[in-house]
């Protein structure tokens, strides 16, 4: 491909200086000078190698079992995943993702995990503790999982469908989404009449069920869901969601095996375990939770276009 070269002239004192003011393709598409294309070289290994090692002592911190390995272990994940998804997510998308997980963590793991479902519970001594658990780690897990979806996509996607989905109703979600919260009351009623075993356990599914439910209705609205994804591709998007649940599962579990920053209780199950971890955990709960970050990701992706990947 030629290349153009624009060259400046300027005149000076009897002088002829010539600067090279750009390059640029044929197409229009500018390309920085050399010196800056150099620095943003290398600003991306910097990135890079900095998550590496953040990543790496979280491993060590975890073997040492220090119960806060966890926020370093997202903190690396974060930076190496974050130029090599940089075409799908801008500031403005990281943001957004940032206040939804942030939310997300105070509803689906204080008040419900903790408080009302008791499915889990934190090895910290004192409140403050919880602060990085809310303001990092739960923001960060879910855009890890975004990350990690969006970077399968897109060395798996090497074409985009041409099947046609016609327009889902999105009626049939909404529905979906509040037979689900009827249930839920239902289930929370008849535990406080009889008490039901393993009453935290399905209640939590069923909240997740509507959670899904209703991220899918709105982004729906606009054309762009992912479950308009796994309709048009159906096997390529259940193996991309496997991989991003699984992939994840084994990273951030098995560390917490040995620092116990978390522990879980009243599952089915508990005492079955895979790599010592609750069996229904690893192969139930992690699909949860990479499905809803990559509904919300669809989700924000609906609202606001902020690039042209779908």
């Amino acid at each position: 491909m030629e290349i153009k070269i624009a060259i400046l002239g300027r005149y000076q004192s009897g002088q002829m200086g010539l600067a090279v003011n750009q390059l640029a393709l044929p197409s229009g598409v500018r390309i920085p000078p050399y010196p800056q294309i150099i620095l943003f070289i290398i600003m991306k290994f910097a990135v890079l190698f900095f998550g590496f090692i953040a990543f790496v002592f979280s491993l060590f911190l975890a073997l040492l079992e220090y119960n806060h390995f966890y926020e370093f272990t997202l903190i690396g994940l974060f930076f190496v995943l974050y130029y090599p998804v940089s075409k799908s997510l801008n500031k403005k998308f990281y943001l957004s993702l940032y206040f939804l997980f942030f939310g997300g963590g105070i509803i689906a793991d204080l008040l419900l995990g903790i408080l009302v479902t008791e499915l889990w519970y934190y090895n910290y001594h004192y409140y403050f503790e919880y602060i990085p658990l809310y303001f990092l780690i739960y923001p960060l897990g879910g855009i890890v999982m975004v990350q990690t979806f969006i970077l399968f996509r897109t060395f798996l996607q090497t074409k985009q469908s041409k099947q046609e989905i016609n327009k889902i109703d999105a009626r049939i979600l909404k529905i979906l989404f509040f037979i689900t919260l009827i249930f839920s009351s239902l289930i929370i009623f008849f535990d406080s009449m009889y008490g039901l075993e393993y009453f935290g356990f399905i209640l939590y599914f069923l909240l997740t069920l509507s959670a899904l439910f209703y991220f899918n209705y709105e982004s729906e609205k606009s054309n762009k869901s992912y479950l308009r994804c796994l309709l048009k591709e159906p096997k390529l998007y259940i193996f991309i969601t496997l991989l991003t649940a699984y992939v994840n599962a084994f990273i951030h579990e098995f560390p917490n095996t040995f620092a116990k920053q978390w522990t879980y209780q009243n599952f089915p199950l508990n005492d079955t375990l895979i790599l010592n971890i609750p069996i229904i955990v690893f192969f139930v709960g992690w699909i949860a939770l990479a499905i809803i970050p990559i509904s919300v990701y669809y989700y924000v992706l609906s609202k606001v276009q902020f690039n042209k990947e779908t």
